[in-house]
């Protein structure tokens, strides 16, 4: 059951995340900001699409998208509370990857 709480923690997380880059990178006007200079730096960019803005003009796909993260989360949540995953790993995995889908 422990798998269940880490996905809305990890939600929160990524909220958390977005909620920061949005006030301190996007309001700078999207500069990048490094983190760790010449390793890690962090530019604000907005993808109205899936992966690689795929199906960005299209008004329906962040409904269609949400309506898939939501079956996809309920299948993952039903399928670790019913134990059925031998490997810890792969609940783990699959917790995490729900977490992701839903942000």
């Amino acid at each position: 059951m422990l798998y269940c709480i880490i996905i809305p923690l990890v939600l929160i997380l990524d909220q958390w995340v977005k909620y920061w880059v949005t006030i301190n990178i996007a309001s700078a006007g999207g500069a990048p900001v490094q983190l760790i200079p010449k390793v890690l730096e962090l530019t604000y960019v907005r993808n109205t699409g899936a992966a690689f803005g795929l199906l960005a003009d299209n008004p329906m796909a962040k409904w269609i998208f949400a309506g898939l993260a939501v079956l996809f989360v309920i299948v993952v949540v039903i399928l670790i509370a019913r134990n059925s995953f031998n490997s810890k790993l792969a609940s783990w995995s699959l917790a995490l990857v729900a977490a992701g889908a839903l942000g």
